[in-house]
């Protein structure tokens, strides 16, 4: 953490439950450590990415050390709309929940018996002091994932809003923030001067030969 948050209890109460070890690293010194040597992080939305990114270093340090993988949290929902950070929370090994809405892991989480506490509290990347997601984001998590849905299924807005009800400049702004975060979710371009190219024409899969 940051600063602590009722986060810090929720997360080790549950962990503890489920006999998963916890470390806590506060980085508050580190990120202080960055903004003295530098001015780069004097705006909240670039201080925030930095907190992602000194997360996930240290998340990758324990990996490195204890020879396992970084499990990413990140849900179908952010990775379609960009609401993760590059190389921040977005840089894991991989995603177990990521072709799940988010308003399904609500449901996968009543399923698993995960805390009421936990499932009833309004998602937040504690980015700075009461952010929340909804709020940030101009719509609620239901709304977008109905929306997300049925761009899914290749539904134009008109028909998005024959279905859901949700106002066409809502649906817009989601298919706008689809648009802008392309760059997140492929691998960054490579010019293209060999036969086959990283990336592009290079084909494999993690367990292919």
């Amino acid at each position: 953490p940051f600063t602590v948050t009722e986060s810090v209890d929720l997360a080790t109460n549950h962990a503890k439950s489920l006999s998963v070890n916890t470390k806590i690293i506060h980085i508050s010194d580190i990120v202080s450590s960055y903004k003295d040597k530098s001015s780069l992080f004097s705006e909240q939305l670039s201080e925030g990415n930095l907190h992602s990114r000194i997360r996930m270093s240290l998340l990758y340090g324990a990996a490195f050390s204890s020879n396992n993988l970084v499990i990413g949290t990140s849900n179908k929902s952010e990775l379609l709309i960009g609401y993760w950070t590059k190389w921040g929370d977005g840089g894991t090994d991989f995603l177990p929940i990521g072709d799940l809405y988010k308003t399904q892991v609500f449901e996968l989480g009543k399923i698993l018996d995960i805390p009421y506490e936990i499932l009833v509290r309004k998602p937040t990347a504690e980015l700075w002091p009461d952010q929340t997601d909804e709020h940030e984001l101009g719509f609620t998590y239901e709304e977008l994932d109905g929306v997300l849905f049925e761009l899914e299924r290749f539904h134009s807005a008109s028909q998005v809003n024959e279905k859901t009800g949700i106002s066409i400049e809502k649906i817009d702004k989601i298919k706008g923030l689809i648009q802008a975060s392309i760059h997140k979710r492929v691998f960054p371009p490579v010019c293209k001067i060999g036969l086959r190219t990283v990336g592009l024409d290079w084909r494999e899969t993690i367990g292919s030969r």
